[in-house]
């Protein structure tokens, strides 16, 4: 679900900062929407999904592995989340995480980048020779059968025929999430 630039640059840093990375299935992956804006979500069992908005791109929606997974085999003590306290998506009408330090679902959870500015991390990065991604870290999927039109269908360029378009309603979606998240908006 990565494209070969951001699969490269994880790699170089995980080898770099000689880190061990566990990657697991998610539990489920959903689509949300606000407007123009389309995102994936990822649910894991930590209880806190992760977020790519989607940008075109040539994979399509229905060759998504189906692959899930409904609990982690290993119980960690933390989560070290790497989000600021400045950092905004439309799904949260505040901050994307609540403080520096929080329980969710019975995990404690920690951002040790919360109280640091965009140019303290570059700084930081450029301190411990931290390469910063210089790729977009967007999720590139083909989401044509995504957005309602006129017609009610989309030319597939996988299927090379028309389709019809899913329907489905991105803001009863992101409402959902919210409601899941306990996430309160004006």
């Amino acid at each position: 679900m990565w494209t070969k630039e951001q699969c490269e640059y994880s790699d170089r840093l995980i080898t770099k900062l000689d880190l061990k990375v566990f990657s697991f299935p998610p539990q489920d992956v959903h689509f949300i929407g606000q407007n123009d804006e389309l995102t994936a979500i990822f649910d894991y069992a930590t209880g806190v999904p992760m977020l790519k908005d989607v940008v075109e791109g040539k994979q399509c929606i229905a060759d998504l592995p189906t692959r899930r997974m409904d609990y982690v085999p290993f119980n960690w003590d933390l989560h070290i989340v790497g989000s600021r306290s400045e950092d905004r998506h439309y799904i949260f009408p505040e901050s994307v995480i609540p403080s520096k330090e929080w329980e969710s679902n019975g995990n404690k959870f920690y951002a040790p980048l919360f109280d640091l500015s965009k140019a303290d991390i570059l700084k930081l990065a450029q301190e411990y020779e931290v390469e910063i991604p210089t790729v977009p870290m967007d999720f590139e999927i083909c989401s044509a059968c995504l957005k309602p039109n006129d017609t009610g269908k989309v030319m597939c360029p996988k299927e090379k025929v028309e389709i019809p378009v899913i329907d489905w309603s991105p803001a009863e979606n992101l409402r959902l999430l919210r409601n899941r998240m306990n996430i309160l908006t004006i």
